[in-house]
């Protein structure tokens, strides 16, 4: 095989199975982090022993500084120099002994050669060498390949000692070399109670008598128990304060965009994706997120609900405009399929398992936001999820350049957080609308103004004309996004129901902003 067209492509695993077991924030991150650590080092060391050529995927960064997040995607692309199998194995070998050194150290270890056994036998590290065409494109060809090999999954027999779960627990996580190489000396890895309640931070002090900062590090839900009941009577206090918000995003029509790509063109955008995921980390930390992974076009991270007066919804907004400005260029040269970014949000109670959180916000993502459309135009979109503590659940799918969404989120400016007295009006509209959707489904089919309806149906609460005023317009703006190039006889019960379980759960969110804490 000519060394000219000699390419090489490596998987790292297993990802998925590895966060899955994760039950507190410190866990996921460290579960994330150590595969973006394998593979930074896998490619110093590829790098160190000149065994590329030209790194495809993803951009190989020299500058190290530490952003608290693994940018570094389970995937390695590169066009191979003098490429030795064995010297790859050995390379592979010396990280996992590296490893091993610094979780002996952590777990107090004294022998650590079952514990680089446990690794050998625990990770997926496999390659691929392929030769690839001048017209080809490297990352097309591999791919599958790559594709097949993660199916290869290694069994661990049960009743083996999970050194790495071991060693991902808060009290060991926080100070190990992973967090040092992700934070420098500014280490600030959250809990999900933590992250909640960001904004009445400033309110700890109502702790003072209560527990000391190491009952604090060893059992941190008891803390904040103890905190929320503190908070009881407080008039900032707001029930979203007991909420998280665990957000997983993808980027849209990648894949098309890169299979016209050359590898020049290929190294460029890798360039691009790699500023991209910098910069989203920053951002998100910048807002009080815990960012978990930013590899590619891909994003993991945990959020405030609403903080600093903003929702979290303006946080995936503004990661949104980071992406298309980013990409402008490459959305600039075609109308469909441009790339964008699409976003899987569950927001649940900051005891709800971890877990099941995960598991909803890639299903949001992967199940409905990536196959949404909406008049003609793919993805794009985000699927969100309420779980109340009470087990009740708001879901919706909307996508981001829709009438009713741009509305929606001038809402959340408009109203903000106001308070229970806003709560109960926005509950008293909900349940009326949703009890007379047959007659605005008559009135919106004959397109008759909604305005006489508002006007007699609340007359009586003329200081909430503002907020009857927008609802009027969310119901206007949905309704044309569901009809929209659809005849009149297809205007059917089951597109209405569509349309109002839009409006009733956005609407709903709302509402949940302006409830008080309890």
């Amino acid at each position: 095989m000519s060394s000219d067209n000699r390419y090489i492509g490596i998987t790292i695993g297993p990802v998925l199975k590895t966060i899955q077991n994760a039950k507190k924030t410190g866990q996921l991150w460290g579960a994330s982090y150590i595969f973006s650590y394998i593979a930074k080092h896998i490619i110093k060391r590829l790098k160190d022993n000149r065994l590329v050529e030209n790194f495809i995927m993803p951009y190989a960064d020299d500058s190290n500084k530490p952003l608290g997040a693994g940018l570094y995607p389970d995937r390695i692309i590169f066009q191979a120099r003098e490429f030795s199998y064995s010297k790859f194995d050995s390379l592979i070998k010396e990280i996992f002994i590296d490893i091993a050194d610094q979780i002996a150290k952590a777990l107090n270890l004294k022998n650590k050669d079952d514990l680089i056994k446990y690794l050998e036998d625990y990770f997926q590290i496999y390659y691929v060498e392929t030769n690839v065409k001048e017209n080809e494109n490297p990352i097309l060809k591999i791919s599958p390949y790559l594709d097949q090999l993660d199916l290869n999954e290694k069994i661990i027999p049960n009743g083996k000692y999970d050194f790495l779960m071991e060693f991902f627990k808060n009290e060991n996580i926080k100070n190990s070399f992973l967090s040092d190489d992700a934070f420098g000396d500014t280490m600030n890895l959250k809990s999900l109670p933590e992250i909640a309640s960001i904004e009445v931070d400033d309110l700890k002090w109502l702790m003072k008598d209560s527990l000391t900062k190491q009952d604090i590090l060893e059992n941190d839900e008891d803390y904040y128990d103890k905190f929320y009941q503190k908070l009881q009577g407080n008039n900032r206090f707001r029930k979203y304060h007991k909420y998280f918000a665990v957000v997983q995003a993808d980027g849209d029509n990648i894949g098309k965009l890169i299979s016209r790509m050359n590898n020049s063109e290929l190294y460029r955008f890798s360039k691009k994706l790699f500023d991209y995921s910098k910069e989203a980390v920053q951002y998100i930390s910048a807002n009080d997120g815990l960012p978990i992974y930013a590899g590619g076009d891909d994003l993991l991270f945990f959020a405030p609900v609403y903080n600093k007066n903003k929702t979290i919804f303006d946080l995936l907004a503004g990661i949104s405009e980071r992406f298309n400005n980013h990409f402008a260029k490459e959305r600039n040269r075609q109308e469909v399929n441009q790339p964008a970014i699409s976003f899987g949000l569950s927001i649940a109670y900051y005891k709800f398992p971890l877990y099941e959180a995960l598991e909803i916000a890639r299903n949001l993502l992967f199940d409905q936001a990536k196959n949404y459309s909406l008049n003609g135009k793919d993805k794009y979109a985000i699927a969100f999820s309420l779980i109340k503590h009470s087990g009740q659940k708001v879901e919706t799918i909307q996508r981001q350049d829709s009438a009713v969404y741009n509305t929606f989120k001038q809402m959340l400016i408009e109203q903000g957080v106001r308070g229970e007295t806003n709560s109960r009006f926005l509950s008293s509209v909900i349940y009326r609308i949703m009890s007379d959707k047959i007659m605005l489904k008559e009135m919106l089919s004959n397109g008759q103004s909604l305005e006489i309806y508002f006007n007699n149906t609340f007359k009586e609460h003329e200081q909430y004309q503002n907020i009857l005023k927008s609802v009027q317009n969310l119901i206007d703006n949905a309704y044309q996004d569901c009809i929209n190039g659809k005849k009149k006889p297809a205007i059917n019960n089951k597109i209405f129901d569509e349309c109002f379980n839009q409006i009733h759960s956005l609407l709903k969110f709302i509402k949940f902003l302006n409830e008080e804490g309890n």
